[in-house]
């Protein structure tokens, strides 16, 4: 009926065009209760056809009153399918079909050029590369009679990417990697990316990644090796060169490496990569895979040896030695101290709690062995001077990690917005679920970033961290609490507490739970660090410090576990050493049995005093009067247990082997 009502209308006869239609739709009726059902297979040709109907109505401008009851339906079913081309899994016909229509009412709109594109990506995914040539074809002949010149120019730059798409499907990988270059070139080499059409700079920041995951995933041959030295050169010409437009040229003279072309490689992906993030700002794919570029450049870079010409060091150790072969051995062994010093890894990593305080003994220890008289002032200032050089060295060589945990808070906040790469974050559950892991990865590696060299980066993680979005950091809130106690300096500490005090502020209640468990986890005082985010929220009307909160948020039972889990690696230290007193006061003949006793109970109570005091300071704290059903439980099903196990275990056994019944009565 729809083809029949088209042919009305092509011999001019619209009038018998309506009825056609109508006839058309009483066809699809009894397919309408299923349409509801989206996704699925016996409803899709159906919709599909009532979709094409309205299309047809539209071009025509044929108002039909009696198709308003299903517009709804429609509308739903479209809103909800409206072609997912990133789903390659699905059936080109229906929408060929739907293109018929389009083509035969408005060959050179908006909606049948798109349709057209998004089935060329269809079939280019599905390797239908007939249906895509033929399409391809298509749009090239309608594209340059668009009406909207912005629109056409982007429509233009569209085609020629997807071409370059098809000659890598086709296994034409030169051809797609010499025209994807020449595609990104004038972008590449101009000073003003931002400045493009939106439109084509995301389609340009989408071709840059692409050119990254060619460069990662290709294996190189010699021809493809030639093409990426070219890049190289052409992209250096351009930056060195004041007008640097010339087209790029492909050559073949060049002769490399591999380990040379790995290089440029990498170069030329972090290159690209960053550049899509400059084109397309609000793309967070592009923000996190170059991200993880620099994260993975960083760690090679800082465990890379480099060779150092000494030169900064020269001048400040030259007057110290007496002859120059003295000179150029302490040289050699303040250049390598320093270089191993600035490669170390982060703090957290690290065996030492401060980098600087170990290089200054091991500086000190150089000049000291030295075959140089040095004064003791001069010892120290030179020592300052030399921590200056490497410190300045150590922030050069880890300036990559703060680029890494800039890119991932930029995604970070493109993931929070509702817009994601142009498609809803909630349009699909694995899409779903990946930006759940992505967003999880980068708050950790962030995370890893600040206490490791927090330090060196503090200059660019606290703006970067004062606009983070906070609600991803609120599943990663255990290990914050985790550092914020325990981490060697204080600038890292300083910075965990700013972000959770910003946490408080967002949502403080969430904040109540892992502030009091850390709080009354530690048997020492809480850090300052801690005390000012108890003092906040109390501050906010949380009652952190209320004693109903702290019931409610760590039970009894719980403050056991946690003080006994703390003390038994101490107690069966203190047990081992007490063996091993007690054989040693065995073998002494002089001594008598009972004054034996006496000296292994002396030795117990001596060496588990400190043991005691903690388990009696617990006791007093779970022995006051019940405020909840639930302490009330506690304390009438295992108050009197624990007094007496602690009563035992005050006790002196018979054995040394004996103490490990009243622990574990405990």
């Amino acid at each position: 009926m729809l083809l029949q009502a088209m042919l009305l209308c092509i011999e001019g006869k619209v009038e018998k065009v309506p009825p056609e239609l109508q006839k058309a739709r009483l066809m699809l009726e009894e397919t309408f209760s299923v349409l509801p059902l989206d996704g699925l297979v016996e409803a899709a040709p159906h919709v599909n056809q009532l979709y094409c109907i309205s299309a047809f109505e539209e071009s025509c401008q044929l108002g039909d009153s009696q198709g308003k009851p299903f517009q709804s339906l429609l509308n739903t079913y479209i809103q909800a399918m409206w072609f997912p081309c990133s789903q390659a899994h699905q059936d080109c016909s229906l929408w060929l079909k739907l293109l018929r229509v389009y083509q035969n009412t408005l060959p050179n709109s908006h909606v049948t050029l798109e349709l057209s594109k998004n089935l060329v990506i269809l079939a280019r995914k599905q390797r239908n590369l007939m249906l895509a040539a033929r399409l391809n074809n298509y749009l090239k002949g309608h594209a340059t009679l668009c009406s909207d010149e912005s629109f056409r120019d982007y429509f233009v730059s569209s085609l020629e990417y997807q071409d370059i798409l098809l000659m890598r499907v086709e296994n034409k990988l030169e051809d797609a990697y010499k025209n994807i270059w020449s595609f990104l070139y004038p972008v590449m080499v101009s000073s003003e990316t931002a400045a493009c059409n939106p439109y084509d700079s995301v389609l340009k920041a989408k071709a840059c990644l692409k050119l990254s995951n060619w460069l990662r995933g290709d294996c190189l041959g010699e021809n493809l090796e030639g093409i990426v030295l070219e890049m190289q050169a052409d992209f250096n010409k351009s930056r060195t060169s004041s007008s640097g437009k010339e087209p790029p040229t492909f050559h073949d003279d060049n002769q490399r490496s591999k380990s040379e072309v790995s290089l440029i490689v990498e170069e030329l992906v972090g290159t690209v990569r960053k550049l899509s993030t400059l084109l397309c700002p609000m793309m967070g794919k592009s923000w996190i895979l170059y991200a993880s570029w620099c994260y993975t450049q960083a760690r090679a870079s800082l465990s890379s040896k480099r060779s150092h010409e000494g030169g900064d060091y020269n001048n400040l150790i030259t007057e110290c030695a007496h002859s120059e072969n003295d000179l150029k051995s302490l040289l050699h062994q303040i250049v390598n101290v320093i270089e191993t010093a600035a490669g170390a890894p982060g703090l957290e990593d690290c065996s030492s709690n401060s980098l600087s305080a170990a290089l200054s003994s091991q500086l000190q220890q150089c000049l000291v062995s030295a075959n140089i008289t040095l004064a003791e002032t001069k010892v120290v200032s030179l020592v300052t001077d030399l921590i200056d050089v490497w410190w300045s060295l150590r922030r050069r060589r880890v300036s990559l990690f703060g680029q890494a945990a800039q890119a991932f808070i930029s995604y970070l906040s493109c993931s929070s917005l509702k817009s994601f790469d142009g498609q809803l974050t909630g349009g699909g559950v694995e899409l779903k679920y990946k930006n759940v892991s992505y967003t999880l990865r980068s708050t950790l590696y962030v995370l890893n970033i600040l206490v490791n060299y927090g330090v060196e980066l503090k200059d660019i993680l606290e703006p970067a961290l004062s606009k983070v979005p906070l609600l991803p950091w609120q599943e990663i809130t255990p290990q914050l609490f985790a550092r914020l106690s325990s981490h060697p300096d204080k600038v890292v500490r300083k910075q965990l507490e700013t972000l959770l005090i910003m946490l408080a502020k967002h949502s403080p209640w969430s904040l109540v739970y892992p502030t009091l468990v850390d709080a009354n986890s530690l048997e020492k005082e809480p850090s300052e660090e801690l005390q000012n985010i108890l003092s906040y929220l109390v501050s906010t009307g949380c009652s952190a410090d209320d004693k109903r909160a702290r019931n409610v948020t760590v039970l009894w039972e719980e403050l056991w576990l946690g003080t006994l889990q703390d003390l038994h690696a101490d107690v069966m230290r203190r047990i081992n050493l007490l063996k091993e007193e007690a054989a040693r006061i065995a073998e002494n003949s002089t001594l008598t049995h009972g004054e034996k006793n006496k000296i292994n109970a002396a030795k117990y109570s001596a060496m588990m005093a400190p043991i005691v005091v903690v388990l009696e300071r617990r006791l007093t704290s779970t022995s006051r009067r019940p405020e909840t059903p639930h302490e009330l439980w506690f304390f009438e099903e295992y108050q009197e247990q624990i007094k007496l196990a602690v009563t035992k275990f005050k006790t002196p056994p018979a054995s040394v082997c004996g103490i490990r019944g009243c622990l574990a009565t405990i």
